[in-house]
């Protein structure tokens, strides 16, 4: 991955390296030789989700993605929204462990008299939540 120089000079500056502008580019391949990550958190938004995934950038980071300064106005969502959307991700994965916890309900009522000779330990029963 190549990377442009005014774009590196802009990260150190960015994590608080104040003289960057005068590293010569020895001084730079130096700093980033032994592969630092920058962990970057981002919002995938579209009109009903918000995701946030996360990109470890480094030397070996595939071709696509570019580094550039957020702006204000370029989030579309609001505080509320998006924790109105993960509230409402949170309520789908809990209606999907009820309907897991019916369905083993269901299979020990039903098929558990097909194994009921064989000992069952106590942590093979035992809610995982």
């Amino acid at each position: 991955m190549k990377v442009a120089k005014e774009a590196v000079v802009q990260l150190f500056r960015e994590l608080g390296f104040k003289v960057v502008e005068k590293w010569n580019d020895k001084r730079l391949a130096e700093k980033l030789e032994k592969l630092p990550t920058i962990v970057i958190c981002y919002a995938v938004i579209s009109y009903s989700s918000f995701d946030l995934k996360f990109l470890h950038f480094n030397a070996k980071t595939k071709e696509g993605f570019e580094i550039i300064k957020a702006l204000d106005d370029d989030i579309e969502l609001s505080k509320g929204d998006v924790v109105k959307l993960f509230d409402r991700k949170v309520a789908e994965k809990a209606r999907e462990i009820e309907a897991l916890k019916e369905q083993r309900e269901y299979f020990l009522k039903q098929f558990g008299v097909y194994w009921e000779k064989i000992a069952v330990p106590k942590e093979a029963v035992k809610e995982p939540f």
